[in-house]
């Protein structure tokens, strides 16, 4: 697993999962009836960098103040397997989510932020 020792792995594997991803895009056809103009697209990729910088930010700022709070649990996940790992942050990270959604689409001072999301033509 010398591989694994690549200065900025993560960062290479991140972009390397999004060029895969967007790659499945083009080829399954995905943009061939886009209506999208270029604000539109300046738009998409300034809100993709701006929810993954805030998710992490987000995520920075739970583990800080988690370690803060509670210094003795500051490595109790050090045992756990990636797949367990990863089940866990899911399901603490899409939990929110889904409800943020929701009360977004409930609640009037949400949906006036967050009414952006459906005012565009493709997504």
């Amino acid at each position: 697993m010398e591989w694994l020792k690549i200065p900025n792995i993560n960062v290479y594997a991140v972009i390397g999962i999004l060029l895969f991803f967007a790659a499945g895009e083009v080829i399954l056809g995905h943009y061939s009836n886009d209506q999208r103009d270029k604000t539109d697209w300046t738009l998409e990729l300034i809100g993709f960098f701006v929810v993954a910088r805030t998710k992490t930010i987000q995520v920075l700022t739970i583990v800080l103040i988690s370690i803060a709070l509670l210094p003795q649990f500051s490595s109790s996940l050090q045992g756990w397997s990636l797949w367990v790992a990863i089940s866990f942050y899911l399901l603490i990270d899409d939990i929110p989510q889904y409800w943020y959604h929701r009360s977004a689409h409930e609640y009037d001072w949400l949906w006036k932020y967050y009414r952006v999301h459906h005012a565009a033509q493709d997504i």
